[in-house]
């Protein structure tokens, strides 16, 4: 939680967790990710072992925050929140993103 609370702190603007939302619309979370990759390139790039790992899990953690401003957004997509959580840490923390 401490790494949430983190990311929060270090953004200027919005920060959203959503936690499984495939499940909102009754659907598999294979047709859910094949679905939004067509329109969403932040599903599009997941990488094949997080994506398998995510389907045999039926688990999709979406983490967007906003650091600067409220258009420039970052994505992270998991199977594991605290996962999720410190990889958007790493992100925000990142020298080279001061840019």
């Amino acid at each position: 939680m401490n790494d949430f609370l983190q990311v929060v702190a270090m953004c200027k603007c919005e920060v959203i967790l959503t936690v499984n939302s495939h499940r909102g619309d009754y659907e598999s979370l294979a047709a859910f990710l094949d679905e939004y990759a067509g329109f969403n390139e932040d599903y599009a790039e997941i990488p094949a072992d997080v994506r398998a790992e995510m389907i045999a899990r039926d688990t999709l953690v979406h983490l967007q925050f906003y650091p600067r401003t409220t258009i420039g957004s970052y994505s992270v997509i998991h199977f594991d929140v605290n996962e999720a959580v410190r990889i958007g840490l790493q992100i925000l923390t990142d020298p080279k993103d001061d840019a």
